[in-house]
């Protein structure tokens, strides 16, 4: 049994987005100062994913599905 796991992330330059003054750079900023003051590793890595999952939203490819 061999349990692979996906640690590969979007290029994206994250300092370049926490610049911007439109509502992604207002998340990116508001979820790395999150990220910088999270209280253990599992957390932080919680918040990268969201930040992550959040950054495919504004660009449409996370499509909302009501169940």
């Amino acid at each position: 049994f061999i349990q692979v796991r996906n640690y590969t992330r979007p290029d994206v330059n994250l300092d370049e987005l926490a610049s911007e003054f439109t509502l992604k750079g207002i998340f990116v900023r508001k979820m790395l100062q999150q990220m910088h003051s999270a209280p253990d590793p599992i957390t932080r890595n919680n918040l990268e994913k969201a930040l992550y999952l959040g950054l495919s939203a504004f660009e449409g490819e996370v499509k909302y599905y009501e169940n």
